[in-house]
């Protein structure tokens, strides 16, 4: 009789569990309903609301990409929040704003637990050269308790391969080896940059992108400028000090390599002085710029502090 009851009360707990786990339509709404709010507080970088959308107990963290696209393995709310607050500072001293758009959401859940497959672009819009775009792929877990649905999980990867690099149009002749020497290269004077010397190493002849070495002498800073073209720079001695416009600033020491974006307003300076291999995709100039961010004349350009 025992074994009966036994078997009976086995029997029974097995049709409730059963009955636990049915998918709830519901249910499935609810889980979809908190991915959207999840979304929304990435969106507003609403750090608070980021953490309250965290299981605190029994959470698998999550695995992600950084903006570089490196991957990062997130084990906790106090590292969430720490990812979060790097990417926010890092858009936010680019000056660009970032954004999240769902493509499609298909969910499913009991009353417990749930999971959506959500397919998204991940956008950013720079204050100048335009909107970056990334297709992803992401799959949100959570639970349902009293306190309602939290994330217990969440991976997300790219929705699709990225494009072949396009191959840089060397003009009617292929770059010559160069001599890296700065000795043995010909050295002039950038105009009004109070001291800084270029050594140009070759150019396009189609669009004017150029590589050269340049040198900054000791204890230099000039204003407010920009660029026409995109720099990209490498350290190769000393150190070099850029600031952008509302804020963050980047000490590149040797072996860094910088980015500035086409007529992104920036400084710049050097304490120790600094020698940089800088690689154009256009013409190369610096542009002084005002307060409020408009090209001055030439003569009120030269705010350059020279070495002493």
């Amino acid at each position: 009789m025992h074994k009966v009851i036994t078997l009976l009360a086995l029997a029974a707990g097995a049709a409730q569990a059963q009955a636990t786990a049915t998918w709830d339509d519901v249910a499935a709404k609810e889980i979809e309903a908190f991915a959207r709010q999840t979304f929304q507080a990435w969106q507003a970088q609403d750090v608070d609301a980021i953490r309250a959308s965290m299981a605190s107990e029994g959470g698998l963290g999550a695995y992600d990409n950084d903006m570089n696209g490196v991957p990062v393995r997130i084990r906790n709310a106090d590292e969430q929040v720490r990812y979060a607050r790097q990417m926010f500072d890092e858009t936010s001293k680019m000056g660009a704003t970032s954004s999240f758009e769902i493509r499609a959401i298909n969910c499913r859940a009991t009353q417990t637990a749930g999971v959506c497959a959500i397919e998204f672009d991940a956008s950013m819009a720079m204050p100048v050269g335009g909107k970056q775009v990334w297709p992803v792929r992401a799959t949100l877990v959570a639970r349902k308790g009293t306190d309602g649905w939290k994330a217990t999980h969440w991976h997300s990867s790219a929705a699709q391969a990225p494009a072949p690099a396009e191959t840089m149009s060397l003009g009617p002749s292929p770059i010559p080896a160069l001599n890296m020497d700065p000795k043995a290269l010909t050295w002039k004077d950038l105009p009004n940059t109070g001291g800084v010397k270029i050594a140009p190493l070759w150019e396009n002849p189609d669009n004017h992108g150029s590589a050269s070495l340049v040198q900054f002498p000791k204890k230099w800073k000039i204003g407010r400028h920009y660029h026409n073209a995109g720099l990209h720079a490498v350290v190769l001695k000393g150190s070099l000090k850029t600031t952008g416009e509302g804020g963050g600033a980047e000490e590149g020491k040797v072996g860094a390599w910088t980015f500035d974006p086409a007529k992104w307003i920036h400084t710049t300076e050097s304490k120790r002085g600094a020698t940089i291999l800088m690689i154009t995709d256009g013409p190369f100039d610096v542009v002084m710029v005002d307060d409020k961010g408009n090209p001055v004349s030439a003569p009120a350009a030269s705010t350059a502090v020279p070495a002493k």
